[in-house]
């Protein structure tokens, strides 16, 4: 009979230290439970910030983005005018060019840019002219002369 009660003093005593190890697996389990639950927590706040971090970056970026986008957007509309405007300027000058070069010799710079790359006027041609204007010049001298001194009115 000693030994039953041994033996049952010992299952006592084995039940007891089995239900105080549940007992304390069980506590561990629940505070690494609620570690657990504060970890993932915190880390739910920190990846909720990072996100907010980026979206504001990637606003940034954006709004720069556009700003440089309408920036030469603009700069080649103001280019394209400029380009207009010369186009227009430049058509203005050689439809005018062929007028302006008439009257100029074969050694100007604009005879050289007439419209079908042939002086207007050689030297030779103005010598020539030069030499009749002289003589219709003298001659009128000379009937100047002829005709004698006028008479003032008066």
């Amino acid at each position: 009979m000693l030994t039953c009660v041994a033996t049952e003093q010992t299952e006592k005593q084995a039940k007891e230290a089995a239900a105080l190890t549940v007992e304390a697996v069980s506590n561990g389990f629940r505070e690494n439970a609620i570690d657990f639950s504060a970890q993932q927590q915190a880390f739910s706040a920190l990846n909720a910030w990072e996100l907010q971090v980026v979206q504001s970056s990637n606003r940034v970026i954006f709004i720069a983005t556009g700003t440089f986008a309408a920036m030469v957007f603009f700069a080649m509309l103001l280019t394209a005018y400029f380009q207009w405007r010369t186009g227009k300027i430049w058509g203005e000058i050689s439809t005018a060019l062929p007028i302006m070069v008439r009257g100029f010799a074969r050694g100007s710079g604009l005879a050289a840019l007439s419209a079908d790359d042939q002086p207007l006027l050689t030297s030779g041609q103005v010598a020539d002219w030069n030499s009749r204007l002289l003589a219709a010049v003298e001659q009128l001298e000379k009937r100047g002369l002829k005709l004698g001194p006028v008479a003032e009115a008066g």
